[in-house]
């Protein structure tokens, strides 16, 4: 416990110039970032803006997070209802047919009333979707993803796809013989005493502020 958080007090420590260049460096704060997995709302913490989506502290299955990104206006006036708490300790909530997996949250209600307030602010001109090789899925997932109507996305995945256009390799995010999870979460730090996650190494401002997908300088 005691050297969880010495590592906890040096990552917050170390992540402060990251987050300052961060800052810096965006230029678009009015986006829409819909993610399948808590990395959305760890991106709009990081620049200090409001959350603009609904899809914060919680993940969507592969396809499942696909027929939800095919058809989000629809599903975003949904109301939420409780199915379970799972056993990972998760509440479990429906989005009509959607299944959506919480965490970081004491109870589904106060989920619910987020979801509510966040979806609200959702703008369809600002939309960005972020997803991974993760929870499921397959390559069809990934194809099905890359079809999807909407300019700025990414999707990332085990090894370079050239034929998908969205997709983005980073390296060392590939996990081994996991066909569930086939890359790790883009939030996980890249060692035990490091402020660098996973997520850093994408330049996910420049694809905020142009929609340009590269490695950003951190990666080096």
């Amino acid at each position: 416990m005691f050297i969880q958080k010495i590592k906890k007090i040096i990552r917050v420590f170390l992540r402060k110039s990251l987050v300052k260049d961060y800052r810096q460096r965006i230029q678009n704060k009015e986006f829409t970032l819909i993610t399948s997995n808590c990395v959305g709302g760890l991106i709009s913490h990081d620049l200090g803006l409001q959350f603009r989506s609904p899809t914060i502290n919680m993940y969507i299955e592969a396809a499942d997070f696909i027929q939800f990104c095919s058809h989000l206006e629809r599903y975003l006036k949904e109301d939420l209802s409780f199915i379970e708490v799972n056993q990972d300790g998760h509440f479990v909530a429906l989005c009509g047919d959607i299944k959506i997996y919480i965490v970081h949250y004491n109870s589904f209600e106060e989920f619910a009333k987020k979801w509510s307030e966040r979806a609200k602010r959702v703008d369809f001109d600002q939309l960005y979707l972020m997803m991974s090789e993760r929870d499921g899925c397959r390559y069809e997932d990934i194809v099905k993803f890359d079809t999807l109507p909407y300019k700025n996305k990414v999707i990332f995945t085990s090894k370079e796809m050239p034929e998908i256009q969205s997709a983005f390799y980073i390296p060392g995010i590939e996990t081994k013989n996991n066909q569930k999870h086939k890359v790790k979460s883009v939030t996980t730090y890249l060692n035990s005493f490091t402020g660098k996650r996973y997520i850093d190494l994408f330049d996910f401002v420049e694809f905020l502020n142009t929609g340009r997908k590269q490695l950003s300088k951190y990666e080096k």
